[in-house]
């Protein structure tokens, strides 16, 4: 098992600002799609212990957007994002020209619009930890769910559990015409990938 435990605050803080680097990019792409002024930074990337997964997110029963991405080329695993679903609403609603309620049942195209977003700031950030690490970084088609906290973290909490006892949290400020919308992201490597982070931060 990865003693992923050895990342320390210098290291988190690296990986910060290479994430919002991504942020930065990813913000200017979903300014010019949406029409809107976006701006996205990571404030804080942190250890998260996976049994402490859900503290970390606040109530398991909040309804969220969840948009996951595989990993491929030189990293494997997965990357999954998560916005509430009401800050979701607030993202789409300029894309589509529908107004959204915390009641509005999500149609198809709602979730090919919320997995072109995720696409896009996943992608932003997986391009600056390509640049970073100078590994080749490839993702997959998006995977997108409405769901509630505790059932969009079971999964990944049992993948993760399989490897590792943490799980690299980072928290994104993402503001829509100055609403804030909250959201996190999380990095789940592969066992091989955690190795190859680590060795690309000199560990």
């Amino acid at each position: 098992m990865v003693d992923i435990s050895r990342i320390d605050a210098i290291h988190l803080d690296a990986l910060k600002e290479v994430f919002n680097i991504g942020a930065g990019n990813a913000a200017t792409r979903l300014s010019q799609i949406l029409s809107r002024k976006v701006e996205m930074k990571v404030p804080n990337t942190k250890l998260v212990g996976f049994n402490d997964l859900l503290t970390a997110f606040g109530k398991e029963d909040t309804v969220v957007l969840g948009v996951m991405l595989l990993l491929e080329g030189d990293l494997d695993g997965s990357m999954i994002f998560i916005l509430p679903k009401a800050s979701a609403g607030i993202m789409l609603s300029p894309l589509l020209g529908k107004q959204y309620t915390e009641d509005t049942v999500f149609d198809e195209m709602d979730f090919s619009a919320a997995k072109e977003i995720g696409n896009i700031i996943v992608s932003a950030y997986v391009g600056s930890l390509s640049a970073m690490t100078s590994y080749n970084i490839r993702v997959s088609e998006p995977f997108a769910t409405i769901d509630m906290t505790a059932s969009i973290l079971s999964v990944p909490v049992i993948e993760l559990g399989q490897f590792s006892d943490n799980v690299i949290l980072m928290e994104s400020y993402i503001a829509c015409d100055g609403i804030e919308l909250g959201g996190h992201f999380m990095m789940l490597p592969s066992l091989n990938s955690y190795e190859k982070i680590m060795k690309a931060f000199g560990m």
